[in-house]
């Protein structure tokens, strides 16, 4: 079990896109970024994220793994955009989350993960909310909130 746990951090460590990718998203590619990408660009905005966290296994149980990830805090990204009411284009808004990923302190979370053994396979789901938002510093609780007070407001 350890060594399958250690094998996500190295997936991660190495920035290996296409098996993060398969671990997080269910699927090869970042389809999204890649369709937004110009040809010559370097990486996506996840990459650029990813390239700045660190991983690593906090205690395996029976039922979690446990990982303790440290990552750039874009957590005040949407609302530093609403506090100084920028409508930014996608590019725009693409590099000033790029300096923030630079820029940001970095924040700890410990993130658990439920899995089974089925078939003498482990079978675990990285696809929770809470691990995400722990990948992405973030960005996605802070997302999911400014979206709600948006909602609230075209009420």
């Amino acid at each position: 079990m350890k060594e399958y746990a250690e094998n996500v951090v190295t997936i991660f460590q190495g920035e290996e896109k296409e098996k993060i990718d398969e671990l997080v998203f269910g699927y090869q590619g970042l389809a999204m970024e890649n369709e937004n990408q110009e040809e010559g660009e370097n990486d996506g905005i996840l990459e650029k994220i990813f390239k700045n966290i660190s991983m690593k296994v906090k205690r395996i149980t029976g039922k979690e793994i446990q990982y303790e990830i440290s990552s750039p805090d874009l957590s005040t990204f949407f609302d530093t955009l609403e506090k100084e009411n920028k409508m930014l284009s996608a590019s725009e808004m693409e590099s000033s989350l790029d300096k923030l990923i630079k820029e940001a302190p970095m924040k700890e979370y410990v993130v658990s993960i439920p899995y089974e053994k089925k078939d003498g396979e482990i079978i675990a789901n990285y696809r929770i909310e809470e691990f995400i938002n722990a990948i992405t510093g973030g960005l996605l609780e802070s997302y999911k909130e400014i979206y709600t007070k948006m909602l609230e407001e075209l009420k």
